[in-house]
């Protein structure tokens, strides 16, 4: 009996816990065309795989490798486009920022394996490995020789 009850009590919290209504949208005159296209996406091209506007003098032979050690010697950069936003906002350990940009943009780039790359090198930096192979390996299920990702 008391096994009933406490299965039946669970079952009634477990229900009761929603996380509430979606409120995106009041009424249905708030939905619009536009929220039905799909978006753009942007393609995987090997040649913005490397960081050509980074500028510093400590590391000028690989500088388009890696923007990291821009940040460790001197901070100072020239990064443009959604990938190298994301890459600057994690390595100054912005990390809300950058997940914000990071679910704003993942439509866009859901088949680009460099972006998922940088989402996998940007839990790197924050510490969370297990979350960063998770992103690694999304990469490497986009382009299976992707080096950067190996």
């Amino acid at each position: 009996m008391k096994a009933a009850f406490y299965l039946i009590f669970i079952s009634f919290v477990v229900g009761c816990s929603s996380s509430g209504v979606n409120t995106r949208y009041k009424d249905v005159a708030d939905i619009k065309n536009e929220d039905f296209k799909p978006m753009k996406q942007v393609r995987y091209r090997k040649s913005d795989d490397y960081f050509a506007q980074v500028d510093s003098k400590l590391t000028a032979a690989l500088n388009s490798e890696s923007i990291e050690r821009v940040y460790r010697y001197d901070g100072d950069s020239n990064v443009k486009g959604v990938l190298g936003e994301i890459a600057e906002k994690c390595y100054k350990k912005d990390f809300s920022s950058a997940e914000a940009l990071i679910k704003q943009e993942n439509k866009r780039y859901i088949k680009n394996p460099i972006f998922w790359n940088q989402v996998g090198t940007c839990f790197l930096v924050k510490g969370e490995r297990r979350k960063a192979l998770l992103f690694y390996n999304k990469a490497l299920g986009i382009k299976t020789n992707y080096g950067p990702a190996l």
